[in-house]
This record gives C-alpha cells, structure tokens and sequence, in this order.
C-alpha cells in the first residue's frame, strides 16, 4: 500500500489517541532515525511487543538514540516477556545475563504458549533454551523437536540449529525434515486439481480441528480467506506479513469494506486482538471489523468486542460457517 499525505495523517492521527499499531508503524516509515525512535518508543512503554524489539534495535546500533545494549537487552526482555518470540530470540542473541529467564515466574509458561500458536521465533527461541538449559532443564531432544517444527515452516536460523545439535540429540530429525524437502518440491511440481473457490483464495479446502492446531499463522488466514470465498466473498485482500496495522485482511462486499484479524491459538484470544482490529478499522475506513480464531475470546477481550462493535467468531462458529460469516 502506498502511504500517502491523507493516510500519514490517519496514522498520526490514530497513534495521538494512543493507537500503539500506529505509532509502531510510524516508526517503520520515519526517515529521520531519533523521530523513529520516539515513535516506537510510544509504543513500547503501552507494552507494544513489535515497538519494544524495534526499539532495542535502536539502542544495539545506535540509531536515533544514544548506543546501550544494556537498554537494547532490556527492552527485548520486556517483549520477550508477553511470549513475543522476535523479542525472545533478540534477547538470547544479545544479552550474556540470563537471570530474567531463571527468575521470572510467567515467562515460560508465554513462550510455550506462543510456540505452540504456531509463532516461529518462539518455537526456535524456546528450542535455544532447552539447548542449552536456560530457565529450564537441559533437554536437547525437545531443543531438536522444536527446532525441526520450525525448520519445516522455513526457518532457516532453526534448522541450523537443528544441524548443529550431535546426531544422538536430534535423533533423524534432520533426515526427516530433508525427506518432507524433498517430498514438498515433488508436490509442488505435481499439477493440483481445485476448484474455483480453491483457486481464488489459493488454499485447497477446510481443514479439521487437528490440522487447524498444526497450521501456521499464515496457513490459518488462508484457511479463513477459502471460507470466507466459499460463503460468497469475493473481494479478499491479504495484508503484508509487516505494517497490517492489525488487520490480515481486507473484505470488501456490498459496498462494505471489512477488517478481519485471524488467530489460530490454543489458548484464548486476549484484549490485545481486539484493540488491534479497532485500530485497523480506523485505518482502512471500514465499515465492521472482525475477529476470527480456531479457539475461544477471554472475557475483556468480549466484553471490549460489544462495547466496540467488533464481531467474534472463536472455533464453533467457524464450524458454523455461513451463518457466522452472513
């Protein structure tokens, strides 16, 4: 999307009312490095995780701000912390303090939970600390295991790690993510038949709730993208991976513009989704914003959702389907 004058101003204009999105993304688009870094530094004292790691890159490199890794550490920990598993490996790969990880009470029960929602960097960050026994018992074999479920959705930094682990430890795991490789490249040279809903949204059909649980988080909005086509959808936009402004995608139907954030968890999904979806809305000028996930809503992020007018629709609604999605 191209930014321009009048969305600039929808952005400065939400991050002044304390949107943290916004001012996260204004951050991402400033030319001059210190405004950057107030920018996300806004964002980062409201708790915004993606603010807090982009922040402590500041600090590591000295960009808009005074170079302290100590303050660069400190705020990949706070993000580290609320299981954000960029902010985790940031942490690892930069800080030679570990006792964060040995005392704080929560912060494993996040990262486990993150790694087991399909979050990547989690499931690598969580790998380092059963590596090498940070916070937890040394275990290798689990280090291997989380290692190898990453590496299989292209992590490459995991699947080093998984190469670099004795073969005792990663006990024909890496023979096996070579063989899924490999049988990958065979199928991806193999013609498909789909049909024209598949086509469109550029995902071969529903799932059930147990390949729904492995998916990553973009398998899961591809998921949500072929329902949606197959109740009658037809204008669906997915956003980049960065700067979604909370939204992964944009409906537009019947001359209504839709916002929709998905969320495949295995635990509830929290206050956070909603108040992202509400920015989105904003952003884009839609006329509804929506969140959808394979699991259930806490009840601050209901109680936020009726007072905002956002649409929930958690695991059996989707099993609903059309009249969720009507």
């Amino acid at each position: 999307m191209a930014f321009s004058e009048a969305l600039l101003s929808e952005l400065l204009a939400l991050a002044e009312l304390g949107n943290v999105a916004a001012a996260c993304r204004l951050g991402d688009l400033a030319y001059d490095q210190a405004k950057a870094s107030e920018w996300y530094r806004k964002a980062a004292e409201q708790g915004y995780a993606r603010a807090q790691v982009s922040l402590g890159l500041m600090y590591a490199n000295g960009r808009g701000v005074q170079k302290d890794l100590k303050a660069a550490t400190d705020w990949y920990w706070k993000a580290a912390e609320q299981g954000y598993g960029k902010g985790l490996l940031a942490f690892l790969s930069t800080s030679s303090d570990m006792t964060p990880l040995r005392t704080s009470k929560n912060a494993l029960a996040r990262f486990q939970d993150t790694a087991s929602n399909g979050d990547l960097e989690a499931q690598c960050g969580l790998g380092v600390l059963y590596e090498h026994g940070l916070g937890v018992e040394k275990n290798p074999a689990v280090a291997a295991q989380l290692y190898c479920k990453a590496a299989m959705k292209g992590h490459q930094y995991a699947r080093q790690r998984l190469e670099a682990l004795s073969p005792s430890d990663n006990k024909n795991l890496l023979e096996y993510l070579r063989s899924r490789e490999c049988a990958d490249q065979r199928q991806e040279q193999r013609p498909v038949e789909r049909s024209n809903d598949d086509e469109a949204c550029g995902y071969s059909r529903p799932r059930t709730d147990e390949d729904v649980s492995q998916m990553s988080g973009q398998e899961f909005e591809l998921l949500v993208k072929s329902l949606l086509a197959r109740h009658g959808y037809v204008s669906i936009e997915m956003t980049p991976g960065s700067g979604d402004m909370g939204a992964d995608l944009v409906v537009r139907h019947n001359e209504r513009v839709i916002v929709i954030q998905c969320k495949r968890y295995s635990g509830a999904v929290g206050l956070q989704a909603v108040q992202e979806i509400l920015g989105a809305k904003s952003f884009y000028q839609a006329h509804e914003a929506w969140v959808i996930t394979n699991s259930t809503f806490t009840d601050p992020a209901r109680m936020l959702a009726r007072s905002g007018q956002v649409r929930l629709i958690d695991g059996e609604g989707m099993k609903k389907g059309g009249a969720s999605f009507s």
